[in-house]
C-alpha cells in the first residue's frame, strides 16, 4: 500500500477527465483522481500537535499497529518496558557480572555502557518497539504489515 501511494496504483484509483479547448482550437484533456471514489488515495492520514514535557515518548506506527493494539495497550506495554528496563539497568551498574541485557554473549567486548542518557534511551526505544511489534505480530488479525518506531 505504501508503494501505491507514493508511485501510484492506476488500476485502483477513479480518475475524472475534464476537457477543454484551447484558443488555436485544439482539445485539452486533465485528469483528475476523485478521492472519494477511489479505494487508495495519495494521501496520507496525518496528524499534527504540539510536544511538552508531560509526553513521556512518541510512538509512529502503521495501520498494522493500529489494527492489532489499542492506544492503551501500546502505552502500557512502552511505561511497563522502560520501568523494568530502568531496574534491570540500575541493578546492572551495582553488579558487573551479568551484562546479556544489554549486549549479545557473542559480543567480543560485552560490558555494561556508562550512564549514558542517549545510549540507554535508545536501548529502551529499541526494546519497546521490539515489544510491540511482536505482540502486534501474534494479534495480526488483517495479516497487514506493521511498522513500530517509539522515540523516548
Amino acid at each position: 500500500l505504501n508503494m501505491t501511494r507514493a508511485f501510484g496504483n492506476f488500476g485502483h484509483k477513479v480518475f475524472h477527465i475534464d476537457s477543454h479547448s484551447s484558443q488555436d482550437g485544439k482539445r485539452i484533456s486533465n485528469y483528475t483522481m476523485s478521492e472519494k471514489l477511489s479505494p487508495i488515495i495519495a494521501r496520507p492520514h496525518i496528524n499534527t500537535f504540539d510536544l511538552n514535557s508531560e509526553q513521556l515518548f512518541l510512538v509512529v506506527g502503521s495501520d498494522g499497529l493500529w489494527d492489532n493494539l489499542s492506544k492503551t495497550e501500546v502505552n502500557s506495554m512502552i511505561r511497563s518496558h522502560c520501568k523494568n528496563g530502568l531496574s534491570q539497568y540500575k541493578a546492572h551498574l551495582s553488579v558487573d557480572a551479568d551484562t546479556s541485557f544489554f549486549f549479545d554473549d557473542t559480543e567480543e567486548e560485552a560490558k555494561v555502557p556508562d550512564m549514558d542518557p542517549e545510549i540507554l534511551l535508545a536501548h529502551l526505544a529499541e526494546g519497546a518497539a521490539t515489544e510491540l511489534l511482536t505482540k502486534a505480530l501474534v494479534a495480526n488479525k488483517k495479516q497487514d504489515d506493521i511498522t513500530v518506531l517509539v522515540v523516548l
